[in-house]
């Protein structure tokens, strides 16, 4: 049965290595780990980056069998200057039918980190590119940076001996080895991998392809991974599309709202300009009020005080009218007592004529004051 392969991985994958002229890949066969990882790492390979057949191999789970596996890793990825080895492991791992749950399939998942980890270029990136910190995990540009920085003494080769093509060629397939490493080891999606590999700018053309020359190679490529990319594109352009539609709408909602919002507030500008009127209108009413009782208040003054002396005056004058008329009938009390009797009227009269002329004069002023 032909080895299936997931969507995101497919689109990271080479196109498989032409048969040999028996219709066997005996030269990409291997029945052990050991004889996998020596396939792997062995240069003389043609082509160097095929995948390599897992469906032969009898997995022996002996701790001795599987340090062995692991020292040899190690051995040969010392002198892997490109990552040729991690490479073929984990495309073998990409085009294979094993699960992912497997022993096979993590064994040889975890080989393929310790020959990255043994590299120089993911030297400085260990203990956080088998376990993704949620704090800071390891980018793509991450690694990018890493094989940029690294050394030519550090790759066992000679001062200043790498060229532009070789440090292109090392940036590549560093990036490329963490990329199809995170979508075997940890889920990650044709989204993940496709926005790393532009912030790392992995994929780039030839300045000197025209564009008629960059469709005709992109439209001969065989392989699946054209139809992973092309429905890729065409969901991220209808994921586009529809939130272009939904940011048209959303804009048209909220132009609606601000124009209602703008309604509003001329409404209520002009509503507070009418109560600004209406105040102002008020404070001056208050004010003639204001006006009004103080000179009110200055006027009742005046009165009170001109009330306060004709009182004192009335007062006065009915005091001692009274006071003579009591001496009056005083004095005719007494003539009355002295048998006087003609005395005694007279004063009497006298007395009750004045009192009923100072009664009237009372209520006269009485009248005159309502």
């Amino acid at each position: 049965m032909e080895p299936t392969a997931s969507p995101t991985s497919a689109a990271l994958q080479a196109d498989p290595p032409p048969a040999t002229s028996t219709g066997r890949a005996s030269d990409t066969a291997a029945t052990t780990i050991e004889q996998l990882v020596r396939l792997a790492f062995d240069s003389s390979a043609k082509p160097v980056h095929a995948p390599l057949d897992l469906r032969s191999i009898v997995h022996d789970t002996s701790d001795a069998t599987l340090d062995d596996d692991r020292a040899l890793v190690r051995r040969l990825a010392r002198s892997d200057t490109f990552l040729q080895g991690p490479w073929r492991l984990l495309l073998s791992l990409a085009r294979s039918s094993l699960s992912e749950t497997g022993p096979m399939y993590r064994q040889v998942l975890g080989l393929s980190a310790e020959a990255l980890l043994t590299s120089p270029v993911f030297a400085g990136l260990a203990g956080r590119l088998e376990t993704p910190s949620p704090g800071r995990p390891v980018t793509a540009v991450d690694v990018k940076t890493a094989a940029n920085d690294v050394r030519a003494e550090d790759l066992g080769l000679k001062p200043r001996s790498l060229t532009p093509r070789d440090r292109e060629k090392l940036r590549t397939a560093a990036v490329s080895c963490f990329l199809l490493y995170r979508v075997l080891g940890h889920r990650w999606t044709l989204d993940q991998v496709v926005d790393e590999a532009i912030d790392a700018r992995l994929w780039r053309r030839d300045p000197k392809m025209s564009p008629g020359s960059a469709t005709a190679v992109l439209l001969s490529a065989r392989g699946a991974s054209n139809g992973v990319l092309v429905d890729y594109v065409a969901t991220r352009h209808n994921e586009a599309e529809e939130a272009v539609r939904e940011s048209r709408a959303s804009a048209a909602q909220q132009a609606r709202r601000a124009a209602r919002a703008e309604q509003l507030e001329r409404d209520l500008r002009a509503d507070v300009a009418r109560s600004e009127e209406t105040s102002a209108a008020l404070r001056a009413r208050v004010a003639e009020l204001e006006a009004e009782v103080a000179v009110e208040r200055r006027n009742r003054v005046a009165d009170t005080s001109i009330h306060t002396d004709d009182y004192e005056q009335l007062r006065t004058r009915t005091f001692r009218n009274l006071t003579v008329q009591v001496q009056l009938l005083s004095d005719g009390l007494a003539a009355l007592r002295e048998g006087v009797h003609d005395v005694a009227d007279e004063y009497m009269e006298r007395a009750l004529d004045a009192i009923r002329n100072e009664a009237d004069r009372l209520a006269e002023l009485g009248k005159a004051g309502r």
